[in-house]
């Protein structure tokens, strides 16, 4: 079911949705009074989305897959916005790399934003499947316990590779076919672009089983351009 959220992202991971968008509840359906009809079908932020300025998407297609490939050890693909957003352009790269034994795999998630003004706001929103988090460094590191299908909770660490302005953790609405509706809270960083109107964000999303330890994650920071 298609939404206004170009190069939206879903990661399935351990048995969990571990990062997902809101979903879709039935024609004209919202979760609730706050999180309704026009939050599911309409808003980029229902979704793991970029938007510039706070600007909604215009479409609900982008310009599609710019190249990708998929080899023993990793898997890329590389999305353009196209038309959806009408102040800017917005390239997101999505790697996979590939979990060993004892050790977990992550994905990694570059956003590469060209707005049409100097100084503009980037926001990325980024929905885990839960409503239970903790914070482990502020404005750097984020961890969310998810359950809803195994045994055992899956941890999911949002790791900002890219130093962002603020960060907010708001509630946002998910929907499920099985009246199990209910508001998670997700994840929403802000970032400006410089004055030509370009930012690149570097954020990691590593999930991780009971079993196995929460990798030690360190931001790098190479001037004003370059982070991860």
């Amino acid at each position: 079911h298609s939404h206004r959220d170009v190069n939206a992202v879903h990661l399935y991971a351990y048995g969990e949705n571990v990062l997902r968008n809101s979903g879709y509840c039935g024609s004209g359906e919202g979760i609730d009074a706050n999180f309704d009809w026009t939050w599911v079908n309409d808003s980029a932020a229902s979704s793991n989305t970029v938007t510039i300025d706070d600007r909604e998407h215009d479409e609900k297609f982008g310009a599609g897959i710019l190249e990708g490939l998929t080899a023993p050890r990793f898997d890329y693909a590389a999305g353009a916005s196209g038309r959806a957003l009408d102040n800017g352009s917005h390239v997101r790269s999505l790697l996979m790399l590939h979990g060993e034994p004892g050790l977990p795999g992550y994905f990694v998630l570059v956003d590469e934003v060209d707005a049409d003004v100097a100084r503009a706001v980037v926001n990325l929103n980024l929905h885990p499947d839960s409503e239970r988090y903790v914070t482990r460094t502020p404005d750097k590191e984020y961890e969310w316990s998810i359950r809803h299908f195994g045994d055992e909770d899956v941890g999911l660490t949002l790791f900002l590779g890219t130093k962002p302005t603020s960060v907010e953790v708001r509630d946002g609405g998910l929907c499920a076919f099985d009246d199990k509706e209910y508001v998670g809270k997700y994840l929403r960083s802000t970032y400006l672009t410089d004055d030509s109107g370009l930012k690149n964000v570097v954020t990691l999303a590593v999930p991780h089983a009971a079993s196995l330890l929460r990798p030690k994650l360190t931001r790098i920071a190479l001037g004003d351009r370059s982070s991860g």
